[in-house]
């Protein structure tokens, strides 16, 4: 997975943290099987990270509160990739879906 994440484009976001004293920290921890390479404050995933899941999905974008949250890049282990925007660990509003065979829905 992460080779196909190497082939993929830089992720083009910007850190989204609405913390009152700014203090983020990089740090690598694994929960529950997950692996999480990011930002982190307060107990909590915040700031910019990457996260890698047992089943070989990975994501990387943004985190406020402990979740995906703003833009960001899902990869999952059979290869599709979506990109765009994230709500509360969900991927909503614009964004691009592509599939491995080279689908592509926008929108």
């Amino acid at each position: 997975m992460d080779h196909l994440l190497s082939t993929l484009p830089p992720l083009d976001i910007e850190q989204q943290s609405d913390s009152k004293d700014n203090k983020t920290y990089l740090v690598q921890y694994i929960l529950n099987g997950r692996i999480y390479d990011g930002q982190y404050q307060a107990g909590l995933r915040e700031g910019r990270g990457k996260q890698w899941w047992p089943d070989g999905s990975v994501f990387e974008g943004n985190f406020r509160g402990d979740k995906a949250q703003g833009k960001g890049r899902l990869i999952h282990a059979d290869g599709d990739v979506y990109e765009g925007e994230w709500v509360d660990d969900k991927a909503e509003g614009e964004g691009i879906y592509t599939q491995w065979q080279g689908a592509v829905y926008e929108g």
